[in-house]
């Protein structure tokens, strides 16, 4: 309900605005009137009657009525006398219409730690079971709902994550080779994302685009140790050596080196798990979970892909059909093209069944122009992308890249900082210290390894640097002293002639 008041009006009367308020206060009460027949009554009262006064105002009529003051003369100055009362919106400042007709706009935000999905399929549960009691012509409409673009993301990263695994697997095939080699590296990496994901669910991580895209990183990482696990013993396999045998010499060589590579690298992404804040939090979930991943196929790596490879692998024989000659071609043809003037290297079939190089009917032409349109926070953008010079931190070229833009400074264009510039500068200088401990975790982690046979590839050879080491500083000793012993048997000689041309001399004062 809004008052609408006549300042002249008001001043004419010698009223105010406060005068107004104190009469609105002073009679749209709310007030318990009491009660009839309440105990202690006297005998014979059956009955209690509660009373209730009418002292809210119900309509602009009602407030139009009220009492502002009473004259000396009994008149009553009302709000009609000195104003109107009208039934309004409580705020104009925004109007919502959907599809042309008005509506009431309603904003239900997530609380922290909850399911963004579940939230989303909840708030339309229950509005499809309140729509049941609305009043005829009205309706409750979803019109914006971010849940439907995570909901996308969510999607596009499994499908990313199917073309990741199935990448990895052509790989492994084209290089391998081998079917049967192909397999036990498949197999790893579901088991480690798997068990990824119940360490996930194990620590309360949400299903979020960083943990997902942790996945998609530990797709290619865990098959890491797999792949060296199962070439290694293959190559012993075409030595002639037993699937057995060659599982259990290849573990001697390369467990250490297993360990080692795979602590290494969760020494490499642990730290990145101590960025403070919210950020921090989602950067918390994308490392553990890559550093689960590695550890699992660490273990597969040592006990899994041994034992299947024991079972699996046999002696290669060459392949025969189309997939032979696909594998002999692309042996031939791989690391040939590598500038785009190999393009006209290419032959194309004319008309009459002749081959054309590609270059006789076609040219390469370079040309410059921008491959997308940015755009930032709805404005059209232009996206710069550098990094620091040899010698120069990130925050020294942040602070150069910011000095640039103000010294460039154009009326009406702004500046703002994404990515990984835009986390450092909330974090500080927090992550020169998380990414120090890091640098210190890895380095302690390889000096905990320094036996690691495979990592340094024996102890011999370890031995023969120190050897090669040693012998260059003997041999570098003896020829020090050999250069000493011929300047002291110089000065012994310079000694002795001068003491011969001492004793010769008939003026020996002067010498």
């Amino acid at each position: 309900m809004r008052l609408w008041l006549d300042p002249n009006a008001l001043a004419s009367r010698g009223l105010t605005v406060a005068d107004v308020s104190t009469a609105l206060r002073s009679q749209n009460i709310l007030a318990g009137a009491g009660t009839l027949g309440q105990s202690p009554v006297p005998p014979g009262q059956s009955y209690e009657i509660p009373l209730r006064v009418n002292g809210q105002f119900k309509n602009a009529s009602d407030f139009e009525n009220l009492v502002i003051q009473a004259g000396s003369n009994g008149n009553l100055i009302k709000l009609q006398d000195v104003g109107r009362a009208e039934l309004g919106s409580e705020t104009y400042s925004s109007n919502a219409r959907n599809n042309g007709k008005p509506s009431i706009g309603i904003a239900i935000y997530q609380s922290p730690g909850s399911n963004a999905l579940d939230v989303s399929k909840n708030v339309q549960a229950q509005m499809n079971e309140l729509m049941k009691d609305f009043p005829p012509g009205l309706k409750s409409e979803i019109v914006y709902d971010t849940v439907g673009f995570v909901q996308a993301s969510l999607e596009e990263v499994v499908i990313t994550l199917v073309e990741a695994i199935a990448l990895v697997v052509l790989v492994i095939f084209l290089f391998l080779q081998n079917w049967r080699a192909t397999i036990i590296p498949l197999v790893a990496i579901p088991v480690s994302l798997v068990g990824a994901l119940a360490f996930a669910y194990v620590f309360g991580f949400s299903l979020n685009n960083l943990t997902l895209f942790g996945l998609i990183l530990a797709t290619g990482l865990v098959v890491d140790d797999a792949i060296i696990v199962v070439e290694a013993i293959a190559r012993k396999v075409e030595q002639g050596m037993r699937p057995l045998q060659a599982s259990v010499e290849a573990m001697d060589e390369l467990t250490g080196a297993v360990v080692s590579t795979s602590l290494v690298l969760m020494a490499v992404f642990i730290p990145v798990a101590f960025f403070p804040g919210s950020t921090g939090r989602m950067y918390q979930q994308f490392a553990l979970v890559v550093a689960f991943s590695i550890a699992l196929s660490t273990f597969n790596a040592l006990s899994f892909s041994p034992s299947i490879s024991a079972i699996l692998l046999r002696p290669p024989r060459p392949a025969r059909g189309p997939l032979g000659w696909f594998f002999s071609r692309f042996n031939q043809v791989l690391h040939y093209r590598r500038s785009p003037d190999d393009i006209r290297r290419l032959y194309v079939r004319s008309a009459n069944n002749q081959m054309v190089p590609l270059s006789e009917v076609a040219k390469i032409t370079p040309t410059t122009g921008p491959s997308v349109i940015s755009h930032y926070n709805g404005f059209r953008a232009i996206s710069l992308q550098g990094r620091e010079a040899s010698g120069y931190s990130s925050g020294q070229a942040i602070q150069a890249m910011q000095q640039a833009v103000s010294e460039a400074a154009i009326q009406g264009v702004g500046s703002d900082w994404i990515g990984t510039a835009r986390e450092e500068l909330s974090a500080g200088n927090l992550g020169i210290l998380i990414f120090g401990f890091g640098i210190i975790m890895v380095f302690l982690t390889l000096a905990a390894c320094p036996y690691t046979s495979q990592m340094y590839q024996n102890l011999e050879r370890k031995y023969a640097i120190v050897g090669a080491v040693a012998g260059l500083l003997i041999g570098s000793s003896q020829e020090m002293i050999r250069e000493l012993k011929q300047e002291q048997d110089a000065e012994q000689n310079l000694l002795r002639d001068l003491n011969r041309a001492i004793h010769s001399s008939t003026d020996k004062e002067n010498y």
